[in-house]
């Protein structure tokens, strides 16, 4: 339930609400130059860093579809797309051979190459105290879940 604000908190409220929608508009401006500019779009990048990042080498499709929060065949789609580009490799799973395991090929190529914006963003949230980053965590996490919660009401609107 939203609470009761005075004049200045209101002044505030608006203040946020607006740097959020130029983040919004800047990151899809960014987005879309980055995809251009590389071939790799915002999912692609994600997937890399996912698997680049894992610890370990068990790293399943579903796994991805799970932390990207996509289905199955557009997780199928991905890695064909990503092993196109040699980025990544799906060979048989170690343990489980009915399963699939998805190798990133370099570990140890920049990350930060794929993603540049990744590494300003970490160096910012250094910067940030505790108490800073647990609020700013929150109020993102809650901002996130909005935009995902919106995604239902548009599937079906594109393309």
């Amino acid at each position: 339930m939203p609470r009761e604000h005075d004049a200045a908190s209101l002044d505030e409220i608006r203040a946020v609400t607006d740097a959020v929608e130029r983040l919004r508009l800047a990151e899809a401006r960014l987005g879309r130059q980055r995809a251009g500019h590389s071939g790799l779009n915002d999912t692609d990048r994600a997937a890399v860093r996912y698997v680049s990042e894992f610890p370990g080498d068990a790293v399943t499709p579903r796994m991805i579809a799970d932390q990207l929060h996509l289905s199955p065949s557009s997780v199928t789609t991905l890695l064909d797309r990503l092993v196109a580009k040699h980025l990544l490799r799906v060979e048989p799973h170690p343990v489980d051979r009915r399963s699939k395991h998805v190798v990133a090929l370099d570990r140890t190529a920049a990350l930060d190459d794929i993603d540049p914006l990744g590494a300003r963003l970490r160096e910012i949230s250094a910067s940030l105290t505790t108490s800073e980053a647990s609020i700013i965590t929150g109020f993102l996490e809650r901002v996130t879940e909005a935009v995902r919660s919106q995604t239902p009401r548009f599937h079906g609107l594109e393309g």
